[in-house]
């Protein structure tokens, strides 16, 4: 198997788990900040430690800085939306999946601005999450 495919893999399920625990989180904190809060904190006492153990040698590009800002915003500003979607008393399930439609947004990114090739099975993949995204929402 391929190095991007193990790390991808892996990725599906840490952000799976990272999908389910905002709801469980919301059904004892209301307030989605406090939420915000606690996972960034944690997240950067775990960054600090593997910095820790692995070193760190901080690299530095204007162009590379200010697409890690926006990343950075709009992960927050998602997962604000995120857990208030999940404390509106919607469906667990349909939230995960109906945000997890967000290739609809990254994938004509990546055509456009990265001049990827649109390929027969991107395209058939892209028109199945809309559809879909009307089925789960429903």
């Amino acid at each position: 198997m391929k190095e991007w495919v193990v790390y991808s893999l892996i990725t599906v399920v840490f952000w799976g788990v990272w999908a389910f625990t905002p709801k469980m989180a919301s059904m004892h904190i209301k307030d989605p900040f406090s939420i915000l809060f606690y996972q960034f904190a944690f997240s950067f006492a775990l960054m600090s430690a593997i910095i820790c153990v692995n070193g760190f040698h901080l690299e530095y590009n204007t162009t590379g800085l200010i697409y890690a800002v926006v990343t950075g915003g709009c992960a927050t500003i998602g997962t604000v939306f995120f857990i208030k979607a999940f404390q509106t008393g919607s469906n667990a399930s349909a939230v995960v999946l109906i945000t997890g439609l967000y290739p609809l947004i990254a994938v004509p990114l990546c055509l456009i601005i990265l001049k990827e090739p649109l390929t027969i099975t991107k395209g058939l993949g892209m028109l199945f999450a809309v559809v879909a995204m009307v089925l789960l929402s429903i």
